[in-house]
């Protein structure tokens, strides 16, 4: 099975449940990591089964398991994670993993 990164800035994070009741079907079939926040609300709100984790360590756990990311960035907004989100940038581009961050991009 694939496994899948699903992370949304607050701003984003009703974008990411809608995202995920419209792939529900196929989100099943996937290895789901997420951070703390995310996960749950895809729990609670979607039911799917997420291993959550810190936000920092969601780079880390990129370059080493996951086959995809999507990353619903919130560019309204300026965020105090912005060096974890040029990491996970970076090890996205290094790695070839591909990477979602907004709906369009994501929902293909």
């Amino acid at each position: 099975d694939a496994s899948l990164a699903l992370i949304a800035h607050d701003g984003r994070q009703l974008d990411m449940v809608q995202f995920a009741v419209r792939h529900v079907r196929l989100l099943r079939r996937c290895a789901l990591v997420a951070t703390e926040a995310t996960g749950k609300l895809l729990e609670d709100e979607v039911g799917l089964r997420v291993e959550r984790l810190q936000a920092a360590p969601v780079a880390a756990r990129v370059a080493c398991e996951v086959d995809a990311v999507v990353f619903l960035v919130d560019a309204r907004s300026t965020h105090r994670h912005e060096p974890d989100l040029r990491a996970l940038l970076r090890i996205c581009n290094l790695r070839d993993v591909p990477l979602a961050t907004n709906l369009g991009s994501a929902d293909r």
